[in-house]
């Protein structure tokens, strides 16, 4: 008698373990989920290729990039760069991240230029459910050098194109700070 009482309860106590755990993944499944909101804010990379437009022509080995920056079809000397090396092109600076031996990629920003103007690309992705209008500041040295509001719709994505004055010599932060608190930085040596 006792064996079957205790047989009983083992049963019992299985039941409701079989019933928690039905009722548990029944609650999961109908609760709607809660998408987080946030907002992407990243330097601008590009990927680049021997076959790519990114360039008229572009040659790449494992320790030296060729980027015909003078359109002119040949590569001269000052065409020849390696990882760490930015220039320009067209008017925008390229700084070179990475090199393989399939691709290449860029940063849309510099780490090394003279004294003046100093341009990049950055990106701001609203994930936050609605249109929001983002108020974004640039600084230099923790200076605020440029502030801006741009209204971006959600899931959508804006590049942009910045230049501010790089005035003062030797290393520079430049700071992305938005309203929705994110930031990003890169460092900058000015010669």
């Amino acid at each position: 008698m006792q064996e079957s009482s205790e047989n009983a309860l083992y049963f019992f106590i299985i039941l409701l373990c079989v019933v928690g755990i039905i009722y548990t993944s029944v609650l999961i499944l109908k609760t709607p989920r809660q998408n987080e909101a946030f907002t992407e804010l990243y330097l601008k990379f590009e990927k680049c290729n021997k076959d790519s437009t990114c360039f008229t022509k572009i040659e790449f080995e494992e320790n030296r990039v060729l980027v015909d920056i003078n359109n002119n079809g040949v590569f001269d000397n000052d065409e020849v760069f390696r990882k760490g090396d930015t220039f320009s092109f067209r008017n925008r600076y390229w700084n070179i991240v990475d090199v393989s031996e399939t691709q290449i990629l860029f940063g849309k920003y510099p780490k090394e230029i003279e004294r003046g103007e100093c341009n990049f690309t950055f990106v701001i992705i609203n994930h936050l459910g609605k249109v929001h209008e983002y108020n974004y500041t640039i600084k230099y040295n923790e200076m605020v050098v440029f502030s801006e509001k741009i209204s971006i719709e959600n899931e959508e994505k804006m590049e942009i194109d910045a230049t501010i004055l790089a005035s003062e010599t030797g290393e520079a932060k430049i700071s992305i700070i938005l309203d929705t608190g994110e930031e990003v930085h890169f460092w900058l040596r000015v010669f």
